[in-house]
């Protein structure tokens, strides 16, 4: 009964992204007409449009952009952070610990105004940093919760025998404790990749030039005020959501190991 279930969620959760895949090689004569059914005519004609009348090509690079540089920053910073907080003694260490979490429950609809004037004051609307800073900021107590959980599960007999050896505090960090949270650096990468490739409503407000719009935002522009061309449209998301399928699929295997290794200390 448990393994049915299981089937039928994943049936129904999967028949969305069936049916935008299908529907995206339809025309749009086609799918007013037969809209539930298999196209009769496979067509490439929505895809090849988006690439000339919206340049997604471009769009995803600045996807890409946004998406890439601040998780690496993100992960880097948080893994020497969670090190610091989770290895060490010093003032403000429980503080710096018990902030992580409240700084996590801010809505992002909370800091538009202040951050979209302070952005506007120093001149960094409509720029890709703007984007970046941002993300950063948002992303990070996310993964240094994360990562300080997984932290605690590295015994401190690693790090004092790497000491032994002649590490120092960078070297025990690099060779040995790095390699430990592999699966959890895993984790957190997948997650924070998802997030950041999605995330919609500050890429909308903080870059509103045509050039600079990530390919969430780039979708809004392909349905027009009076009329909706819905292929066209399930041909955009099907470009969106493929690489977050991708990256789900190729690294469910390390999101699971890392998604449980920090329960065991």
């Amino acid at each position: 009964i448990l393994s049915a279930a299981v089937g039928l969620f994943v049936f129904v959760d999967i028949i969305p992204i069936i049916f935008t895949v299908i529907t995206s090689f339809k025309t749009k004569s086609e799918y007013v007409y037969n809209a539930m059914r298999l196209p009769d005519v496979w067509t490439f004609q929505n895809y090849l449009k988006l690439f000339e009348n919206y340049d997604v090509g471009r769009l995803f690079l600045n996807s890409l952009l946004v998406t890439a540089i601040p998780l690496f920053c993100c992960i880097l910073f948080g893994a020497m952070a969670a090190f610091s907080i989770g290895k060490f003694q010093f003032k403000g260490r429980t503080l710096a610990k018990n902030a992580i979490f409240p700084l996590m429950s801010i809505p992002a609809v909370v800091l538009l105004f202040p951050l979209y004037r302070l952005f506007a004051k120093i001149g960094l609307t409509n720029h890709h940093a703007s984007l970046m800073i941002i993300y950063i900021g948002y992303i990070l107590p996310f993964i240094l919760n994360m990562l300080s959980s997984f932290m605690d599960s590295v015994h401190n007999s690693f790090i004092e025998a790497a000491m032994i050896d002649g590490c120092g505090y960078f070297q025990a960090f690099t060779r040995v404790v790095l390699p430990l949270l592999a699966p959890a650096l895993s984790a957190t990468t997948i997650v924070g990749a998802m997030w950041l490739w999605n995330e919609m409503l500050l890429a909308t407000v903080f870059v509103q030039k045509e050039s600079l719009r990530t390919l969430t935002v780039g979708l809004t522009n392909m349905q027009g005020l009076f009329t909706l061309d819905v292929p066209l449209l399930m041909a955009g998301a099907t470009i969106t959501t493929a690489p977050v399928i991708l990256i789900f699929v190729i690294g469910q295997k390390w999101l699971i190991k890392g998604l449980t290794a920090g329960g065991v200390k």
